[in-house]
């Protein structure tokens, strides 16, 4: 009798059970699926608003880089160019262009031994050089004289390490 009982009654639980169980775990799974999907939204949503406020961002710092009055640049640990403004390469008698890529040295073989100095001692300290004289001869002027000031930056990137040099010159 005992045995009967227990047949009848797992007999007729577990089936419901069975199809209790099954059923929430679909739910979950649609449940999951919708989740992640909407998670998935948001994060890409996320990502096209960062991805918006950073050209923005960099939109507006190339215009102000091409339009400043003072001359700039920015040069790799290498002492490569990989920036410079319209005001300083027509300081130097130059486009941009003729700088990008280019060593301090190949590009200003008349000033590379003035001005490395400056760009070498921010690398090696991480600390700026400010309004320092430079005294020279240019393309845009030859054989004449000239003078500039001039003020060497560090550029770290966000976790501190060191980028570059970005430098201002003022005629």
């Amino acid at each position: 009798l005992l045995a009967d009982v227990f047949f009848f009654f797992f007999s007729s639980v577990l089936p419901a059970w069975a199809g209790l169980a099954n059923q929430g775990f679909a739910l979950l799974m649609v449940w999951s699926v919708t989740t992640l999907g909407l998670r998935h939204q948001t994060v890409e949503q996320d990502r096209r608003d960062s991805e918006r406020i950073a050209n923005e961002r960099l939109a507006l710092l190339n215009t102000i880089y091409t339009s400043a009055p003072v001359g700039l640049c920015f040069v790799d640990l290498n002492l490569r160019y990989l920036s410079m403004n319209a005001a300083l390469a027509e300081m130097h008698g130059r486009a941009p262009e003729y700088f990008i890529g280019k060593t301090i040295r190949d590009a200003n073989p008349d000033l590379a031994d003035t001005i490395e100095v400056y760009y070498r001692r921010v690398i090696e300290s991480g600390k700026p050089v400010l309004d320092v004289e430079i005294k020279g001869t240019t393309a845009a002027r030859p054989g004449e004289r000239y003078s500039w000031l001039a003020t060497y930056l560090p550029v770290h990137n966000p976790s501190g390490e060191l980028l570059g040099v970005n430098v201002a010159v003022r005629d």
